[in-house]
């Protein structure tokens, strides 16, 4: 089956963290699949903000990935930067005056060969999973642009906030009428906010999906289960596991992919997929990057549902975890094992080795 197109966005989401500063699967490659490195802003300005993001020459045009949270700390980081606690999450919240929101601006005006024109004549998709997903939303929201973004940062109170500023006659308001209008509109009057055409996906339970329903975004968000009684899961494994894009990726898979019978096995799958014990069995210390070692191997896996052009991690990884844990399931379903887990963890090693193993 061909790698749909929102699969494709998906890994590319993905990518922003493993490309430039502080990658967490230093991979090498310029070229991801059918998608080829544009260009990039690694700037020590944009790293001293905590900003990264790519652009990809695709065949669907230029996409534009926003990496999210890379320093999950009000303290600034020799190597990601600032703090994103308080540079990136305050968007979430409504503030658009940030130097991750410029730079977001000016990157997706440079990608597209727009500076110096106005924004909303550029045709771009952006991307990009958690706060990078909300610095998308924002732009796409502005300028009328196609966006998929994944466990979003809320991006709406922040780009209806910036419009107004730039809309502004009031006393107050005519203070940063001039940046707004300075910054995203090309020193001009702005046009209207439009969100038809970006869309979100989700895991269920992660630990944005409050945010979002606290807000009351409007955006829809398409919600994938992990089938890992996710409910139970305290905060920390919500933000740190449930979050991850990699996890994401797996589930959207399985999904496009008709994988069903390892369902019953979600929990167990959810143990062992975020073990440093199975990863490291299974070579990923044999992958550079400063990610830990679950989320290498979950990475290359992750990678590994390309299925042309430039293939990472080969293709066959996830193809096997998921026939594997199949059949598995289908084991389980049909007669009770109650040594199911180690069953599973011995399964899961064995599947994931085909994705990690061509980085040795």
């Amino acid at each position: 089956m061909t790698l749909s197109r929102d699969l494709f966005l998906a890994i590319l989401s993905m990518d922003s963290y493993n490309q430039g500063h502080g990658k967490g699967v230093d991979h090498g490659a310029s070229k991801i699949g059918t998608a080829t490195f544009k260009q990039d802003d690694n700037s020590n300005e944009a790293q001293a903000a905590g900003f990264y993001a790519v652009a990809y020459d695709t065949q669907y045009g230029t996409v534009i990935s926003y990496r999210g949270t890379d320093n999950p700390s009000i303290f600034a980081d020799e190597v990601t930067g600032a703090g994103d606690i308080t540079a990136g999450w305050v968007t979430g919240g409504g503030v658009w005056q940030t130097d991750q929101v410029r730079f977001s601006q000016e990157f997706f005006q440079a990608a597209t060969g727009t500076v110096g024109e106005n924004a909303n004549v550029a045709d771009a998709i952006l991307t990009g999973h958690s706060l990078g997903g909300g610095l998308a939303g924002v732009i796409a929201s502005l300028h009328g642009q196609e966006a998929l973004v994944f466990d979003n940062m809320p991006f709406e109170l922040a780009s209806d906030s910036a419009q107004d500023a730039a809309n502004s006659d009031t006393l107050f308001g005519i203070a940063v009428r001039g940046y707004a209008q300075d910054t995203f509109y090309n020193g001009g009057e702005p046009w209207e906010i439009d969100r038809s055409k970006i869309s979100a996906k989700s895991l269920n339970f992660e630990i944005l999906q409050d945010l979002r329903d606290l807000g009351g975004q409007e955006t829809a968000v398409e919600a994938y289960e992990s089938h890992s009684d996710a409910s139970r899961l305290n905060f920390v494994d919500r933000a740190l596991k449930l979050h991850m894009m990699d996890y994401l990726v797996q589930f959207m898979f399985a999904a496009e992919n008709s994988h069903d019978d390892w369902q019953s096995l979600g929990r167990e799958f959810y143990e062992a997929y975020f073990s440093d014990e199975i990863a490291t069995s299974a070579g990923s210390k044999n992958l550079n990057g400063a990610a830990g070692e679950a989320a290498k191997m979950g990475r290359a896996i992750a990678y590994s549902a390309l299925d042309e052009g430039n293939l990472i991690f080969g293709d066959t990884g996830i193809r096997a975890m998921f026939d594997d844990l199949d059949e598995l399931g289908y084991v389980y379903n049909s007669t009770f094992d109650p040594g199911r887990d180690g069953l599973l963890a011995a399964n899961d090693n064995q599947g994931n080795r085909g994705a990690i193993g061509r980085a040795a």
